[in-house]
């Protein structure tokens, strides 16, 4: 059981202890993708008798209940994963951060980026005000119902909003940790959560 509250293990986050890229780094970045594609193509042919990763790529998308009907169906459906994600995720942490987080529609100015969804946040916690996720409908014909739950619990519970509600909430830490993040660990801990997440049971698609 992992928790973040723990300052020895969890104060990364705020920066404090500088990452350096070692050879280590180096062969562990490289390995860790090629044994997730390792794992996918050997389930993947136990089960469904599918040999190769094309295949998988190919049946995967293309499967009817992995689709949307629309752009509302694809808005309820990250809503309903996000606020079931913080009770699902809850057995795999000592504690877990108040600070809500809420699903928004990107802001039309913004739906030219081509960017599908992401976190924002000014400060979670502070005066009562949660983390944002927001998605754009945009994409709803393209992105699977897969992709769409792997961004949301990357995005939000267990991954940055989790992140983000706990670094903000240390009262100790210093005021520079607040305008600089420390993004290698922000993004190896919402990678790490997609697979908290499967282990939780949050992902359908």
């Amino acid at each position: 059981m992992y928790s973040p509250t723990r300052k020895s293990r969890y104060r990364v986050t705020a920066g404090r202890i500088p990452v350096s890229i070692t050879p280590f780094n180096y062969e562990l970045g490289r390995q860790t993708p090629a044994a997730s594609v390792a794992y996918a193509i050997a389930l993947a042919d136990s089960v469904y008798g599918w040999p190769d990763l094309s295949t998988i790529v190919e049946r995967v998308g293309n499967a009817p209940d992995n689709r949307f009907e629309s752009a509302d169906h694809l808005i309820e459906h990250t809503r309903q994963i996000v606020d079931a994600s913080k009770a699902k995720i809850s057995p795999f942490f000592l504690s877990l951060p108040n600070t809500p987080a809420v699903v928004e529609l990107v802001p039309e100015h913004q739906r030219a980026s081509g960017d599908p969804a992401y976190y924002y946040y000014e400060a979670p916690g502070a005066a009562g005000e949660p983390g944002v996720y927001r998605i754009t409908p945009d994409f709803w014909e393209t992105m699977t119902v897969g992709e769409a739950e792997i961004l949301a619990v990357h995005e939000v519970w267990p991954g940055h909003h989790l992140e983000a509600a706990t670094t903000i909430g240390d009262a100790e830490q210093h005021p520079i940790t607040k305008l600089a993040v420390n993004s290698g660990f922000g993004e190896g801990w919402a990678i790490y959560a997609e697979h908290v997440a499967e282990e939780a049971n949050i992902l359908h698609g």
